[in-house]
């Protein structure tokens, strides 16, 4: 038997939830729009699809946020769902970074009012690798949701949490084209709704195995959709400079392989990638072959 992709809304009480983050940005305390998700990773740090950043920062800014991070006019926002889905945390977003090699942002949490101290955060397990063709992802998101302002910063967000089921088509090691897709990514026939990237893709295991990037519709007559995830090993080589006083001094860049290495992000696979700094402040990152 065949297996068709499924698309399904998902309450808020969903175990998804505690990592699948709306992306909410605002202008102005007034203007705000959702267009696009995240997916927690660490504590007080997030995944999300680049091309959202700079799709904000066309809107907002009338030009594309440059690769690195970037100086905003406008707040990035978010929450993680807690308690059942009874009650939200939110959450500013500060620093953002990413580069070229890939559609992966990494972005930096900052709390948005009181957090008990006795908070527990519910991180998931990144495959840096991508799945196999033939098995089974799942991709969470928030499309179709809208944000409106009832008072000046003070907002009401309408979510249309949903869960997209499928099979991995074709896995591409190095890129698609060298246009659009120019980077690791696969292909599933999954249904991703504008809105849901940037959430996360989990494979047949439970693992977060991609971050949700580009779907295409209508579905054909069997009805398969043609979506594409980005895989999560490129986005190592990112520069970050987040404080982390143990190992580096505030300001400071570094890859994000080094806080993987330390053990404070839980990556299968990390044994396969290696990250280099050149000397001009690139990066080159390596996956041997699997």
């Amino acid at each position: 038997m065949i297996e068709r992709p499924t698309y399904k809304g998902t309450s808020l009480d969903s175990p998804i939830t505690k990592i699948g983050l709306p992306l909410i940005a605002v202008r102005d305390g007034e203007e705000s729009q959702l267009g696009g998700s995240a997916c927690l990773i660490a504590p007080w740090l997030a995944l999300a699809a680049s091309h959202v950043i700079r799709d904000y920062s066309r809107k907002y800014e009338g030009e594309e946020a440059k690769p690195g991070f970037s100086e905003r006019t406008y707040q990035l926002l978010t929450y993680v769902v807690t308690d059942q889905g009874k009650t939200t945390l939110p959450f500013f977003i500060g620093p953002v970074w990413y580069n070229d090699a890939t559609d992966i942002a990494v972005l930096l949490l900052l709390p948005g009012g009181p957090i008990s101290p006795n908070h527990v955060w519910e991180c998931p397990m990144l495959e840096l690798l991508p799945p196999k063709v033939g098995s089974r992802v799942v991709a969470f998101g928030y499309p179709l949701s809208s944000v409106s302002a009832n008072a000046p910063f003070t907002f009401e967000a309408r979510t249309d949490a949903s869960t997209a089921a499928g099979v991995v088509k074709k896995v591409y090691d190095e890129y698609r084209d060298k246009g659009m897709l120019k980077f690791p990514c696969f292909e599933t026939n999954a249904k991703f709704e504008h809105g849901m990237s940037g959430g996360p893709i989990l494979d047949d295991l439970g693992h977060v195995c991609g971050i949700i990037g580009s779907g295409l519709g209508p579905p054909t007559e069997e009805g398969d959709y043609y979506s594409h995830g980005s895989t999560l090993w490129p986005v190592l080589g990112t520069m970050v400079n987040f404080p982390w006083e143990d190992r580096y001094p505030r300001g400071t860049y570094f890859p994000l392989y080094e806080f993987a290495k330390a053990g404070l992000v839980t990556m299968l696979h990390l044994d396969y990638i290696t990250v280099d700094v050149n000397p001009d402040g690139t990066q080159t990152v390596k996956c041997r072959r699997y």
